[in-house]
């Protein structure tokens, strides 16, 4: 959570000393707001979607381990994490480019 928030106040601060050479003062607030608010929850919903592929990352271990063995199950380990974090990833990309 805190790198989400520490991003969204620099990139807000970055938009606000920008913006505030074009236009005036409580428009370039309002869109330093705006920019901070978005990467901060950007941020924040992609570190939860890292967190749910470590998780079936754990999970896919635990029960390769059992079935076969080390190196392979490290290897289903890794895949799992890959395909969650790409699937997750892509839905969410899909579903910011449906709203428009």
């Amino acid at each position: 959570m805190v790198p989400a928030v520490l991003g969204g106040v620099v990139g807000g601060g970055v938009v606000l000393v920008l913006a505030r050479r074009h236009i005036d003062a409580l428009r370039a607030v309002l869109a330093a707001a705006a920019t901070c608010l978005a990467l901060a929850l950007g941020w924040y919903f992609t570190s939860w979607i890292a967190a749910a592929g470590v998780v079936a990352a754990i999970l896919v271990y635990a029960v390769a381990l059992c079935w076969i063995g080390g190196g392979r199950a490290l290897l289903a380990a890794c895949g799992c994490y890959l395909v969650v974090t790409i699937g997750a990833g892509a839905m969410l990309y899909a579903g910011l480019d449906a709203m428009g």
